[in-house]
């Protein structure tokens, strides 16, 4: 069983989340790279519900790994996500990529 641990900003000690395997495919549509990601987008990349993937997110967020930013796409406003350097280095690291 893999586990990510990261410190959140202001926690005292680590925080620890199983990694299974709709969370590793969250990870690895992150990776792609792919424009505009989007929830709805990240759940039918990823085949997961919401209810997996937006706690998931909220983890990714609080360790530094992912960023959050409203776009337009099309003729709505979404909050995409895209890994920072740190997500991408540690998501490689966690999926065994290298």
């Amino acid at each position: 069983m893999t586990w990510m641990s990261y410190r959140r900003p202001g926690a005292i000690g680590m925080t620890r989340v199983r990694m299974t395997r709709g969370r590793r495919r969250i990870l690895l549509a992150l990776l792609t790279g792919a424009a505009n990601l989007y929830g709805w987008r990240l759940c039918e990349a990823a085949q997961v519900r919401s209810g997996v993937l937006y706690p998931f997110l909220d983890h990714l967020e609080n360790a530094g790994w992912v960023t959050g930013q409203f776009a337009d796409v099309g003729e709505h406003e979404y909050r995409c996500y895209t890994l920072t350097d740190t997500g991408r280095r540690e998501a490689s690291q966690i999926l065994r990529l290298r």
